[in-house]
C-alpha cells in the first residue's frame, strides 16, 4: 500500500506482480534482493505466476541466495560481488548460485574462463562507456549491466555490438520500473532487472 502512494516523474511504481503481468513471457526478469527476509515472499510470487524459468534472483546477501535455492532449487540465482575474492567460484558454489554478477573492474579472462568451466555465467556491471563494453565483450562475458541504456542500445543498433559478440541477433534488456514501461514494448527484450537502475544484456539468443 505504501508503494502505491509513491511515484516518479508522474509514474506509479509497479509491484513485482504487476511487472510480471506486464512482461509476461516476452522477457525474463532479474530480481535483486536488497533486504533480508524477503526470500519466501519472492519465491511464492514466482511460483504463483509460473515464472520459474523466467526469473533470476540476485543479491549481495549471499545467504539469501542460498535460502532461495532451499525454497526452490529450480529458480535461477546469482551472487553480486565487488572486488576479487580468493575464490570467487567457491563463493558461488557455497550459495548454490548459477550466475556471477561482478563489477567489471575486477573481471579478467581467467575468471570468466574458470566460471564457464564450472557452469557459471558471468554478468558484469556497470558498463556506461563503449570502450569498457568492448573490453568486456572480448572477455566473452555472458551479459552486461549499464546505467546508460541509451548508450548501450544505440551501440547495439549500429550493429557493432552484434558483430563483437558474434551473433546476428542479441539483445540488451531493460532498466528500472519507470523505463520498463517505455522500453519493453520497443525493444526485443530478454532480461528485465527489477531492483535498481541497471540495464542488462546478453549474447544469448533472444526470447521469441
Amino acid at each position: 500500500n505504501e508503494l502505491k502512494k509513491l511515484s516518479f516523474n508522474g509514474e506509479k511504481i509497479p509491484t513485482l506482480n504487476e511487472v510480471i503481468d506486464f512482461v509476461g513471457k516476452k522477457a525474463n526478469i532479474i530480481i535483486e534482493l536488497k533486504e533480508e527476509n524477503l526470500e519466501n515472499d519472492i519465491v511464492k510470487i514466482i511460483e504463483k505466476n509460473g515464472f520459474l524459468d523466467n526469473a533470476i534472483i540476485i543479491s549481495f546477501y549471499h545467504k539469501l541466495i542460498k535460502n532461495i535455492k532451499n525454497f526452490n532449487k529450480k529458480i535461477k540465482t546469482g551472487i553480486l560481488l565487488v572486488g576479487k575474492p580468493v575464490d570467487t567460484i567457491e563463493l558461488a558454489h557455497e550459495a548454490q548460485a548459477d550466475y556471477l554478477f561482478l563489477h567489471y573492474a575486477y573481471v579478467d579472462k581467467e575468471l570468466v574462463n574458470k566460471a564457464h568451466k564450472n557452469n557459471l555465467k558471468v554478468y558484469v556491471w556497470n558498463i556506461d562507456a563503449i570502450k569498457d563494453l568492448e573490453e568486456m565483450l572480448k572477455l566473452n562475458v555472458d551479459g552486461t549491466g549499464s546505467n546508460k541504456p541509451d548508450v548501450i542500445v544505440n551501440y547495439a543498433a549500429q550493429g557493432e555490438g552484434a558483430a563483437s559478440w558474434g551473433k546476428d541477433n542479441w539483445r540488451f534488456y531493460n532498466t528500472n520500473c519507470t523505463a520498463l514501461v517505455k522500453l519493453v514494448s520497443n525493444l526485443d527484450c530478454h532480461f528485465v532487472q527489477i531492483g535498481s537502475s541497471e540495464v542488462y544484456g546478453s549474447c544469448s539468443e533472444p526470447v521469441d
